[in-house]
């Protein structure tokens, strides 16, 4: 069980291992598999569960979280989060492409990163109420898991396990 447990660890960490649909090529920009889905407690659940933060949580924080969460939906260019503002979320990607950029000192935007359905931004600032340090924009329309920060810091507190898992996490990067 620990060798699976370190296979899958090690596969995260060279990104071989990715939720079904998480899988983003340039290539891939223009044929993305959209769908709407519905604000309900279950796909909430659904979608926590598919992120590397949650994954091996047990249901209680599944379950807390979720029922903190909203789905929010964002158009073509819309601006999800804003690079600087204060964090009041950890943000889960549930359909579409969203680009992760900042813009230089001399105002040219720099993409940092696309990330796409069950992948995740914001855990840290989301944590410590800092400011983010993306500006997040929809590439397609797309749609993603608002985690109020107050709720993921409630759930450090109530679960234990929960909150080895993201110290885990944050000294892995």
């Amino acid at each position: 069980q620990a060798v699976s447990r370190c296979r899958r660890l090690v596969g995260e960490r060279l990104n071989l291992r990715r939720p079904q649909g998480a899988v983003c090529l340039l290539s891939d920009l223009g044929n993305l598999n959209l769908q709407v889905q519905a604000d309900s407690e279950e796909t909430r659940r659904r979608v926590l569960r598919q992120t590397r933060l949650l994954a091996d949580c047990d249901y209680p924080v599944i379950e807390r979280l979720a029922a903190a969460s909203h789905i929010e939906r964002a158009q073509e260019g819309e601006v999800i989060s804003l690079r600087g503002q204060q964090s009041t979320h950890f943000f889960v990607v549930t359909s579409g492409l969203v680009e992760l950029s900042i813009l230089t000192h001399d105002g040219k935007r720099h993409i940092n990163n696309w990330i796409s359905q069950g992948e995740s931004y914001g855990l840290i600032s989301a944590l410590n109420f800092g400011p983010l340090i993306h500006t997040a924009t929809a590439v397609k329309g797309s749609s993603v898991l608002k985690v109020p920060s107050v709720a993921l810091r409630d759930a450090l507190l109530a679960f234990p396990a929960f909150a080895m898992v993201v110290i885990g996490l944050i000294s892995d990067h």
